[in-house]
């Protein structure tokens, strides 16, 4: 717990608006996580009736970035933003029409010009503006501006990036992640989300990242924000020649633009793979700076699946698997499946857990799974969407993430999978990383006769091909 530092800095207090945990129903926007999916074709499958994009093979998306609102306004120079990318940058401001004695704080669009977006911190914990505490109101559950009466409501600790209030213990919070100008900020039970996360400017209340959702006391152990020009190849091996979800990969399908991971699927039969976890990934070639999921570890990754509704194109997944396969296992995270899927495959088969109710195609999502001693939690948006035993042998895991065709495909810009990072937690005791991942159906022109989740065989390699490897 950091304390704020004596004196007084002038700030516009900046949040990255997106959805993290489920809450309940607001007037103000809210995630579309309510949807229904259509059903998947019997084969499990994605449909067959896509359209095939016009893009070029191998070419990079036309728009690799999320839309989003454009902002009028801009924060002030020096200004620090926590979070993620792709998202509005929104400040808090002090609004204009009193509530119940209270001036209302509200989310705006910045701008360094607007008085009612300049805050001082002060020794003791209060923020002001204008002369007024930030408070919580009379009600006890939204964010205003009173007369500073030294109440414990006006005293607020920053905390790994959070602002906490000192009567109340919950956290300065945008309800429902709303991006609508005017919607009144509340406090709410801290619970590490970009919603309650702020940037003071010169200080240092951003702190680690945490894990959406998942509560623990986490040190984070492995992070990739995929901010260069090009993949870091001591933390990611690029399959040259693999064979994951009935495709080819080739390095010419993966590349780093904006701030994401691009994983691409340029035609029918070649896809893209990377995978991190020491030496031996189903990648093929080793990861010395990689890292490979250890039980007690909890690993998540914001990513961009393609599609359209509740349809996920193609066969593109998030995943962790062992190096003996399926003796030390393998839980896919999140894998397209027509529908958006988690499944786990073990040495007693495969038990998939079928689909999660949603629009999750076509938005920034984040997935991730606490891996116990003889469970895994599956997380998505920072809320508990699985929980299944699991009785693998408890090697570390292999990072996987990969965009494959189960047939119908829609190819080039179009298919691209982006991921904006990938990030590893451990708790005391957890035990090391840093270990070997492997695919099933790893062996060079072995079949495996596990068969893939679809109830299809695994693909075997020809004479002189690479490795064969399947997620699901």
């Amino acid at each position: 717990m950091r304390k704020l530092v004596a004196g007084t800095a002038v700030f516009v207090a900046v949040l990255v608006a997106v959805g993290v945990t489920a809450r309940p129903a607001y007037a103000s926007t809210t995630p579309s996580s309510t949807k229904t999916p259509s059903s998947a074709p019997a084969s499990g499958a994605p449909s067959n009736s896509k359209t095939p994009s016009s893009a070029p093979s191998g070419s990079a998306p036309s728009d690799s970035k999320t839309p989003t609102t454009t902002r009028s306004g801009s924060p002030p120079s020096g200004l620090i933003v926590l979070g993620i990318h792709h998202t509005p940058q929104l400040c808090a401001a002090a609004g204009s029409i009193p509530v119940a004695g209270d001036v209302p704080v509200q989310i705006a669009e910045c701008n360094a010009d607007d008085a009612a977006q300049n805050w001082t911190v002060n020794a003791g914990g209060t923020i002001t503006s204008n002369g007024k505490c930030l408070d919580v109101t009379s009600n006890g559950s939204l964010a205003g501006l009173g007369k500073c009466d030294g109440d414990a409501s006006q005293r607020w600790t920053p905390t790994d990036g959070t602002l906490v209030n000192a009567q109340y213990s919950k956290c300065l919070d945008d309800p429902a992640w709303s991006t609508v100008p005017g919607t009144q900020l509340d406090i709410w039970a801290c619970n590490g989300g970009t919603n309650q996360r702020w940037t003071l400017p010169g200080s240092s209340i951003q702190g680690n990242p945490m894990p959406v959702g998942a509560p623990g006391n986490w040190t984070l152990a492995f992070d990739d924000e995929f901010n260069a020009t090009s993949v870091d190849t001591s933390k990611w091996a690029i399959g040259d020649d693999a064979h994951v979800n009935s495709v080819t990969d080739v390095p010419s399908n993966v590349w780093e633009s904006d701030g994401d991971l691009d994983l691409q699927l340029s035609d029918s039969s070649t896809g893209a793979v990377v995978c991190s976890g020491g030496s031996n990934t189903p990648c093929g070639g080793s990861t010395p700076d990689g890292y490979a999921l250890p039980v007690g570890g909890y690993a998540e990754a914001r990513v961009w699946f393609p599609g359209s509704g509740s349809d996920i194109y193609n066969w593109p997944a998030w995943w962790a698997s062992g190096a003996d396969w399926p003796a030390a296992g393998e839980v896919d995270i999140a894998e397209g499946l027509g529908d958006l899927t988690v499944n786990y495959h073990s040495p007693s088969g495969a038990h998939n857990q079928g689909a999660i109710p949603g629009t999750w195609s076509a938005g920034w999502h984040i997935y991730g799974v606490l891996r116990n001693a003889s469970s895994d939690d599956v997380y998505w948006d920072g809320k508990l969407v699985k929980s299944f035993p699991t009785d693998d042998n408890g090697q570390p895991e292999a990072l996987i993430l990969d965009v494959g065709n189960s047939g119908g495909g829609v190819y080039g810009a179009a298919s691209v999978v982006k991921v904006d990072y990938v990030r590893v937690w451990t708790q005391p005791g957890t035990g090391q990383g840093q270990g070997q991942g492997r695919g099933k159906g790893r062996g060079p022109g072995k079949e495996k006769g596990q068969g893939d989740r679809l109830g299809k065989p695994v693909p075997v390699p020809a004479v002189g091909q690479g490795p064969v490897a399947v997620a699901g």
